[in-house]
């Protein structure tokens, strides 16, 4: 994750993909740096739940994109993920597919019974993310679209 971070390509150097640079928002950095990295060394964390995953595809060899769970499941069995997509690989069915394999992976969690995620109100391609992977939509704001998918067992 700190490779991420840095604006210097050690990233794609250290994982051999084959982006030219991949442009990390400040803001996400910011998030890696001060959120996502004290997380994964909390050792009251799983830190499957804390980590931040990077999305490579087979064929290109190339970085398309990231997703992650905002924290280990609460009391509830509920776990929030996150997720976005490099511009260049956008709309070509990455996230749906990376997004369906997460929620199954979590679902077969004993301590998870629901997974969530929060879009903005304008993003018609996260939510149709997450329609294709039968979240429902569960409330809105003018700003915000709120989605879950529940175990059936």
């Amino acid at each position: 994750m700190d490779l991420y971070t840095r604006s210097d390509n050690s990233l794609i150097e250290n994982l051999g993909v084959n982006n030219d640079s991949v442009n990390i928002p400040q803001a996400l950095q910011d998030v890696i740096r001060l959120k996502t990295i004290p997380a994964v060394l909390d050792p009251l964390n799983d830190p499957l739940f804390s980590t931040f995953w990077t999305i490579i595809d087979t064929k290109s060899n190339c970085m398309v994109g990231d997703l992650c769970f905002k924290g280990n499941p609460n009391e509830f069995g509920e776990v929030e993920i996150g997720y976005g997509t490099h511009v260049e690989y956008q709309k070509k069915g990455f996230m749906t597919e990376v997004v369906g394999g997460l929620v199954r992976w979590a679902l077969d969690h004993e301590n998870v019974n629901c997974v969530w995620a929060e879009t903005d109100s304008n993003n018609k391609g996260s939510q149709n993310v997450l329609a294709k992977n039968n979240f429902e939509e569960i409330d809105a704001t003018p700003d915000n679209i709120y989605w879950r998918i529940q175990n059936n067992s």
